[in-house]
């Protein structure tokens, strides 16, 4: 029937969408590896080619999951990245001297839990938005000004303290904070 005929069309885009994410996620791992290897192996060749596949293949993938799959099935995937590099990293970038340890799976599993409660409370809307309303929502509501200026104090407060030395010489609070910058950064992909 109709409804069936609909409901295998919707469950093959989420598919293939799903895919295209995970996709996406292993160039941008491999491609960032590629980056780094490149520097110990004295290649440039790795080092254009994890540009190319950072930059350009990555990006696509990317984009093309959102044509398929709904925005709160396809961003949360975009944690894999980071997951996968966690994991997979202490074994090819082995001369980094990397281990897999509790702080990472408990990071992990914070980047899984954060992806996941993304999925479930997440607000789904039907249609698409035109440019006036998206720059309506963005630019106009006081709760998106709000952020917006929660979000550029933190991160400038972040960069501020970077540049202290005390918070400098400490790699573990540096990583912290640079994660933090770049976790509230990166989050705006999908605002």
């Amino acid at each position: 029937s109709k409804l069936r005929s609909r409901k295998r069309k919707f469950i093959a885009m989420l598919i293939i969408g799903v895919v295209l994410a995970i996709g996406a996620a292993l160039v941008g791992t491999a491609s960032k590896q590629l980056i780094a290897a490149s520097k110990h192996y004295r290649k440039n060749s790795l080092f254009h080619l994890g540009a190319f596949l950072n930059l350009a293949v990555g990006p696509v993938l990317d984009a093309a999951a959102y044509a398929f799959a709904p925005s709160v099935v396809v961003a949360p995937l975009a944690c894999l990245d980071v997951i996968l590099n966690a994991i997979t990293a202490p074994h090819t970038l082995y001369w980094q001297n990397e281990k897999l340890t509790r702080a990472h799976v408990v990071g992990v599993c914070l980047v899984t839990a954060g992806a996941i409660c993304t999925s479930f409370f997440a607000e789904v809307r039907e249609g698409a938005m035109s440019v006036y309303d998206l720059e309506r929502q963005l630019f106009f509501r006081p709760v998106s000004l709000a952020y917006f200026a929660l979000e550029v104090t933190l991160v400038l407060s972040l960069v501020g303290l970077l540049k202290r030395s005390s918070l400098a010489a400490r790699p573990a609070a540096r990583g912290i904070a640079l994660g933090v910058a770049a976790g509230v950064l990166m989050g705006n992909v999908f605002f």
